[in-house]
Parts: C-alpha cells; structure tokens; sequence
C-alpha cells in the first residue's frame, strides 16, 4: 500500500525536529503543528518519495535493528494517526 501526503501541510526543522505546519485551508481548521520524531520523519520522508509501505517497513527493520511485527505495529500506529489528522490518505 502506498500513501499520500496532503497538499495542506508542509514540514521544517525546528532546532534540529522534524515539525508538520498546516497550510492552506487547514490553517483554519487545525491551526497546531505537529513535532514528528525521527522515526516518524524517517516514515514521512518516504512516503513523499512515493515509497510503499511494505518497502518501507523492511528499510526501517534493517535501520533501527528490530523485529518487524514490532516496526509494523509502529508503522500502522503512526500512519492511521496521520490520517486521522488528514496529513495522510491511503493511495488506492
């Protein structure tokens, strides 16, 4: 599966953080950035590079030297949060 970042958000580093700001039309709606940790910076790296989710699990449990159902279960967990928010949507 793939996803695909929101045209409404932008991301910068802030001393060195990753930190999700809203723009456009959510600025209104959801005024509040988001810092990102680098796992998550890792994760949102790829998935603006267009990079499917099976992929990117497998790079994250060769990067951070864990077990996978550990990494997809953080994966799964970081992803259905993002588009919870709107800053993601599944790509069918």
């Amino acid at each position: 599966m793939k996803y695909i970042a929101s045209d409404n958000f932008t991301t910068t580093d802030v001393l060195g953080e990753m930190v999700i700001v809203p723009v456009g039309k959510d600025v209104k709606e959801n005024g509040n950035m988001l810092a990102i940790n680098k796992t998550g910076e890792f994760i949102l790296e790829r998935i603006t590079k267009g990079v499917d989710s099976k992929d990117i699990i497998e790079e994250m449990v060769k990067t951070f030297d864990a077990e996978s159902s550990l990494i997809e279960a953080d994966f799964q967990k970081f992803t259905s949060r993002m588009i919870e928010l709107g800053y993601l949507s599944e790509k069918e």
